[in-house]
């Protein structure tokens, strides 16, 4: 594949026509959220699929029995695979670190995200007193609120150009391994290895007093290349 980004803008005009044609991928999402939920407006429900994926049927197959008369009822059965979002936030990232060492460039989107994650828990565990099947989302929940807040601590540290405590580079990595790993709710974040970079660019950000902005970002890119973990859970 030589141009991977014109790749996924002719298959957004494709599944514009499939969906066109009757096809439900797009519009079944919010169908299953409905009915997660009993409710016409999901409210905070409908940010975990614009921001996870299902995991892989092969995983899938590890941890239940399924057969074609198991219902689709599940948070994992409202996500698509290979979701936009994590192109989406790869750009961001990209695009901010890039900027060094100013890093203004896509700050405010990627704090719009980060703040969005930080504040879901309360409203989110208020639909789950009405739609019980979401607690199996309650670890992912958990997970977005630490990323979210380590996501806006890592751009008030690039911004600032002010290191961060000793551990704290350690403590935010941990919580990224941790999410990448799959629970019961079968929701994977794949925009991971991307939020890794944003977490070694901050903690790195001393870096740039020796080193060229490029050859800063490069380095950080490699660093988080390498730390993506051996074992993936695909389809």
């Amino acid at each position: 594949m030589a141009n991977v980004t014109d790749m996924y803008r002719r298959l957004d005009r494709v599944s514009v026509g499939l969906e066109q044609d009757g096809l439900t991928h797009k519009s079944s999402t919010a169908t299953i959220l409905r009915q997660i939920t009993g409710t016409q407006e999901p409210g905070p429900v409908e940010l975990l699929p614009n921001v996870a994926e299902p995991f892989g049927i092969s995983y899938r197959e590890q941890l239940l029995v399924e057969t074609q008369l198991t219902p689709l009822t599940h948070m994992a059965d409202a996500v698509a695979p290979d979701a936009p979002f994590r192109r989406q936030f790869a750009t961001l990232v990209e695009q901010l670190l890039s900027d060094a060492p100013n890093f203004s460039a896509k700050r405010e989107a990627l704090a719009q995200n980060f703040e969005q994650w930080r504040n879901l828990g309360p409203a989110f565990r208020t639909m789950e007193t009405d739609a019980p099947v979401l607690a199996d989302c309650e670890g992912r929940i958990h997970d977005l609120e630490n990323l979210g807040t380590a996501g806006l601590e890592a751009l008030a540290y690039l911004q600032s150009r002010a290191a961060p405590p000793v551990g704290w580079k350690e403590t935010k990595l941990a919580l990224i391994n941790e999410a990448e790993k799959p629970d019961k709710s079968l929701l994977k974040l794949s925009w991971l290895p991307s939020y890794r970079a944003l977490i070694l660019a901050a903690a790195d950000v001393d870096g740039l007093k020796a080193v060229a902005p490029q050859q800063w970002k490069q380095q950080i890119m490699q660093e988080a290349a390498r730390q993506e973990p051996q074992a993936k859970y695909t389809w």
